[in-house]
């Protein structure tokens, strides 16, 4: 899968949930994984991947 991004030319960012902690600015990101809400998102019918997937993404967005 990274290597078909890379191939396209995608910005590609992996990394543990620390990473995504570090982003975010909060003390665990893994934290956000046990509510039922992320940031007005209700995402206590998704699973645990998407989640995860939604706090990198959202941890690599732009501040400003």
């Amino acid at each position: 899968m990274l290597e078909a991004a890379n191939s396209r030319n995608l910005e590609v960012v992996t990394g543990a949930l620390n990473t995504a902690t570090k982003n975010l600015g909060s003390a665990s990101a893994e934290a956000y994984l046990d509510l039922d809400e992320f940031r007005g998102l209700h995402w206590h019918n998704c699973t645990d991947y998407f989640k995860e997937a939604i706090l990198f993404a959202t941890s690599v967005l732009p501040s400003e």
